[in-house]
């Protein structure tokens, strides 16, 4: 999975800058991560509300995801850009969406990925779905969206998020789990899942 919602990019408060969630927040993550231990692989996954001391961890993802797109480039420069692209992305996040919930994504007892989600009164947004590498492709990305889903349809709501163009993979399994492309652009494809009565 990659880049903006469920594309992989996982971003966050730059270290030393995480905000805790609040009380609701983590009511709603434990209710999605209930769902989740239920659907993991193993049954050993779960969530919990991002914190201050998750910082280190949270870029270690971004650039874990994000490197990539810095090879060749001199390893100073490219340090240098991926702290601020993960600035960026996450104060881009936390203003756009004041009251999501930024949520680590814990398997076999460590830090796996991050799912930050966002709950309004028309639909839940995947804002960001990003996996460490050694965590991806062993249906832990699937059962995250899975748990994401069971609480849309217990709330009677569809489910929005955006996947880069460049990311076919994650668009084939949005694709897979009843998603519908809605909108596309050069950078992104819109898509969305809605509950049946």
């Amino acid at each position: 999975m990659a880049g903006h919602p469920a594309a992989g990019a996982g971003a966050g408060p730059p270290p030393g800058d995480a905000a805790a969630g609040s009380p609701q927040d983590g009511a709603a993550d434990r209710e999605t991560g209930a769902a989740l231990r239920g659907r993991s692989p193993g049954g050993g996954a779960g969530l919990r509300p991002e914190a201050e001391a998750d910082g280190a961890f949270l870029f270690a993802l971004f650039a874990a995801v994000q490197g990539g797109a810095f090879a060749g480039v001199d390893p100073g420069l490219a340090a240098l850009l991926l702290r601020q692209g993960f600035a960026g992305q996450a104060a881009g996040y936390r203003a756009r969406y004041p009251r999501g919930r930024f949520a680590i994504v814990e398997h076999a007892g460590a830090p796996a990925g991050r799912l930050v989600t966002d709950r309004g009164a028309e639909a839940i947004t995947i804002v960001d779905l990003a996996l460490m590498p050694e965590s991806q492709g062993r249906g832990l990305g699937t059962a995250l969206v899975r748990a994401v889903l069971d609480e849309a349809r217990a709330a009677g709501l569809p489910v929005r998020l955006s996947v880069l163009a460049g990311n076919p993979a994650a668009r084939r399994l949005y694709e897979r789990l009843g998603f519908t492309t809605v909108a596309t652009s050069d950078l992104h494809h819109d898509l969305a899942w809605t509950p049946t009565p």
